[in-house]
């Protein structure tokens, strides 16, 4: 009997661990969001294929350096919570883009299929921009958006106002309810 309770014990522990690790990388990686109880799960490859295919959920393809990455971050937490959304998929994608691995061209493809407005690269190939969330459905991916907003020039603003912040926020809370059905 003692035996059965420090293995579960053990499993507990070690199922908690490796919960703090991605928790750890999260706020390591992006200090912004603040919040130990965020809503993101660090994602693998397959995860995120997955979703984009068959299930119902949010991923955002990001990586720690992106200044828009930062910035988008925690605003996207704070909108999950503020529908009680509870869990988004994070997929850092910057090593697979720059290789242009099999499995970021796979990856491209599959979002090509159902969106036509991605950034395309100096080879003409279409190339996911970070950050970029997609919010999907049974499969079917029902609204993105990408980075944050652009300026008078077309440029990417990286440093939102405040009422750019919570327009923001507003459009992604607006896109959480097409995949909650909630109004």
């Amino acid at each position: 009997m003692k035996k059965i309770i420090i293995s579960l014990f053990l499993i507990v522990l070690l199922l908690t661990g490796c919960n703090n690790k991605e928790n750890d990388k999260i706020l390591q990686d992006y200090p912004n969001i603040n919040d130990e109880h965020h809503v993101y799960k660090v994602a693998t490859y397959h995860e995120v294929i997955d979703l984009l295919t068959n299930k119902t959920g949010v991923v955002i393809f990001g990586f720690s350096t992106c200044p828009y990455c930062q910035a988008v971050m925690p605003l996207l937490n704070q909108s999950a919570k503020e529908v009680n959304y509870r869990r988004i998929l994070y997929f850092d994608i910057y090593e697979m883009r720059k290789d242009k691995t099999d499995e970021y061209l796979n990856l491209v493809e599959i979002i090509t299929k159902q969106v036509d407005d991605l950034a395309y690269d100096e080879e003409g190939t279409p190339r996911i921009v970070v950050p970029d969330v997609y919010f999907v459905k049974d499969g079917t991916i029902v609204a993105h958006h990408i980075a944050t907003f652009k300026d008078e020039n077309g440029n990417w603003i990286r440093n939102l106002s405040n009422d750019q912040q919570e327009e923001l926020k507003t459009i992604y809370k607006s896109y959480f309810q097409l995949i909650t059905n909630e109004k």
